[in-house]
């Protein structure tokens, strides 16, 4: 990881990877600029560097480093198959539900402890 000067970190400087300021805490990702209020914080609570793999740029943009290859699914029998489509179907059942409690919120309309407890 390399050290940036926050002094030298011109406002509104993108990284292309995450920012830290040590190596335990994160304090900007890819897409977060850091703008003049961070660093002023930053300088108040005393911190003189930041650290990053990745580099600084006017514009928001992403270094993607290669991965492992996504591992490719081979089911024994039907019996894998079945259980997968009634794990996904779970999944998707599940997502809805909590969309409908999110929109009942945002609606302001306080959704009945009895009805979140029934799913």
């Amino acid at each position: 990881m390399k050290d940036y000067p926050v002094d030298g970190i011109a406002p509104e400087t993108y990284f292309s990877r995450p920012v830290y300021l040590d190596p335990g805490f994160i304090i900007a990702a890819p897409e977060m600029p850091i703008n003049s209020a961070i660093k002023t914080a930053l300088g108040e609570w005393g911190f003189k560097t930041l650290q990053s793999d990745g580099e600084p740029g006017a514009e928001y943009f992403f270094e993607e480093k290669p991965g492992p290859e996504t591992p490719v699914i081979v089911f024994k029998d039907a019996a894998d198959m079945e259980r997968l489509q009634r794990a996904e179907t779970v999944y998707l059942q599940f997502q809805y539900y909590v969309s409908f409690v999110f929109a009942e919120i945002l609606a302001n309309t306080a959704p009945a402890f009895s009805e979140m407890a029934e799913k």
